[in-house]
């Protein structure tokens, strides 16, 4: 006796599903984002946030993420304490910029852990930059 392939692609779809071996995606995405924050880069700077303040990575992303107003070339540097607990040292910068589409997500860096101090860094600084990250 031969099983009808719906009926056997229904059960295994819903197998993966109820597995949580599909959907995963968008449940993750949908949590990251919705915890972003908006941001404005100023055309005095490279770096958002500026000054001596930093990003820190969250438990909601396992990515740095980044949705632009207009589109403009960025990359993550990435931070870390001193020794002695005293200082932010650079700890290296990302070697390619990437040019995220007009309100449209984009990782800029994935896999990163938890409590990881970074910053974006703008390649134009001339101009403003308005928009939202999620980490």
């Amino acid at each position: 006796m031969r099983t009808p392939r719906l009926l056997v692609t229904l059960a295994m779809t819903g197998a993966l599903v109820g597995g949580g071996l599909v959907g995963a995606t968008s449940a993750s995405a949908a949590t990251c984002y919705s915890g972003a924050t908006s941001y404005e880069k100023s055309s005095t700077t490279h770096y958002v946030p500026g000054g001596g303040k930093y990003h820190l990575t969250g438990p909601n992303c396992a990515d740095i993420n980044i949705k632009m107003s207009a589109p403009k070339e960025v990359k993550v540097c990435f931070y870390k304490k001193s020794a002695d607990g005293m200082h932010v040292l650079l700890n290296y910068c990302q070697s390619s910029y990437k040019l995220p589409k007009s309100n449209k997500w984009l990782v800029v860096a994935s896999n990163v852990k938890n409590n990881v101090l970074y910053k974006f860094y703008f390649k134009d600084i001339s101009s403003k930059s308005l928009g939202w990250y999620a980490d």
